[in-house]
C-alpha cells in the first residue's frame, strides 16, 4: 500500500514538473515580448477623475485604458505607466479617418467594458489616431514598447 502511494506521488510530481510555470515577469502571464495585440478602439472622458492608475489626466493627454484581461481588476496594476505603440488599422465607419496613424500612449486606466485586445483612448490620443474624427470605433493594433518606442 505504501509503495503504491509513493509511485502515485512520484508520477504526479513528474507530471507537474512538465507543466509550464506561471510567467509573471515583464508583463505578466498574458504577454510575450514584442507581441502585437488587436482589438476595437474607443474613446473615453477623463472628467477630472483619477483612473485606476491613480493619476488625474487632462483630456488632451496621450493615454489609454486596457481591459481587465491585462489590468486584473487591480488598482495601480503593473501596467500603469507602461508605454504602448498603437496603430489605427482602419474603421468600418466612414467618418473615422486616420488609417495607418500611429502614436505612443501611456497606460493610465482600466476599460471595464473592453474585451481582450480592446482599448480605450483619451480625446488627445483619439484625435491623433483618427485625425480628429467623431467618436466611434476603429480597429487597432498595439504593443508594449519595452523601451523601444
Amino acid at each position: 500500500m505504501f509503495a503504491r502511494h509513493v509511485v502515485i506521488l512520484a508520477l504526479a510530481a513528474s507530471l507537474a514538473a512538465g507543466l509550464p510555470a506561471n510567467q509573471t515577469q515583464a508583463h505578466g502571464p498574458l504577454t510575450e515580448r514584442g507581441a502585437v495585440y488587436q482589438g476595437k478602439a474607443t474613446i473615453y472622458l477623463q472628467s477630472g477623475i483619477a483612473g485606476s492608475c491613480g493619476v488625474v489626466h487632462a483630456e488632451s493627454d496621450l493615454i489609454m485604458a486596457l481591459s481587465n484581461d491585462f489590468m486584473q481588476y487591480q488598482y495601480k496594476s503593473q501596467w500603469c505607466g507602461q508605454r504602448v505603440r498603437v496603430t489605427n488599422y482602419g474603421s468600418n465607419e466612414a467618418v473615422i479617418g486616420g488609417a495607418g496613424n500611429s502614436v505612443v500612449v501611456t497606460v493610465a486606466d482600466t476599460c471595464a467594458s473592453c474585451g481582450f485586445g480592446d482599448v480605450d483612448f483619451s480625446i488627445g490620443a483619439w484625435n491623433m489616431l483618427t485625425n480628429g474624427a467623431p467618436w466611434g470605433t476603429f480597429n487597432a493594433g498595439w504593443s508594449f514598447c519595452d523601451g523601444a518606442c
